[in-house]
């Protein structure tokens, strides 16, 4: 719990804004407009609330992340051990969405046929236990790099990820036969019970990021110069 020494203090400002970058641009980011859709907003209220609610956040990340970069120093071991009880609960939540089913799925078709050897009261498949596993697998490995050599990893996933956030909408399109209504269909809700849906999404949105907001010291304080 000892102050960051001055050699693992390697993260100037570049690595903030990779590190903005890659927490922000992730499939949990973006599930946040389809489930705004379902509820009968519409895309124009989803990339809105999805703007308000991090500007929201912003503030108290930075404030927060202030105290990191200029005192080096992250959370007590009493609060550490609480939001770490949160972190794993998070990463189980991520690790449940099995996204690596698809993808092993439209690398290896015969994947998505496999037998399944687990009873159906698990509520899972073979295929999705395999897949869990070598998600979690994936997530172990990057475990063992040291904290303060972790934003090379985040300048390889802002490059990698712009191709496949901007091609991906465009395969859709593509597959759609054009974006349709899908920018200009109205709402399906009016009046308050509109309004209560947009602060509501938008309350989901900022407690999603809640956990950030709190623990950023613990990247910052690796921080080269308090103003990055």
């Amino acid at each position: 719990m000892a102050p960051v020494p001055p050699e693992k203090r390697t993260r100037g400002k570049s690595a903030f804004v990779t590190y903005w970058f890659s927490d922000l641009v992730t499939i949990l980011t973006w599930s946040f407009g389809s489930v705004m859709l379902t509820i009968g907003l519409t895309a124009t209220d989803a990339v809105l609330i999805v703007l308000v609610a991090a500007l929201c956040n912003a503030v108290p990340t930075v404030l927060t992340g202030a105290i990191g970069s200029n005192l080096y120093i992250s959370f007590s071991h009493r609060i550490a051990r609480e939001f770490r009880v949160l972190v794993q609960l998070f990463r189980g939540c991520q690790s449940g969405r099995l996204g690596d089913v698809l993808i092993i799925n439209s690398i290896w078709p015969n994947f998505r046929t496999m037998a399944n050897h687990l009873p159906e009261s698990v509520g899972l498949t073979t295929a999705g236990m395999i897949s869990y596993f070598l998600y979690w697998l994936a997530q172990f490995l990057f475990q063992l790099i040291s904290t303060h050599k972790l934003q090379y990893m985040l300048w390889v996933k802002t490059v990698l990820l712009p191709p496949v956030t901007v091609g991906m909408p465009i395969w859709v399109a593509v597959q759609a036969g054009g974006n349709g209504t899908f920018f200009t269909r109205p709402p399906a809700v009016h009046g308050s019970e509109r309004a209560w849906l947009w602060l509501s999404s938008m309350t989901s949105i900022t407690g999603g990021y809640s956990t950030l907001a709190v623990n950023i010291l613990n990247f910052s304080r690796f921080s080269r110069d308090p103003r990055a």
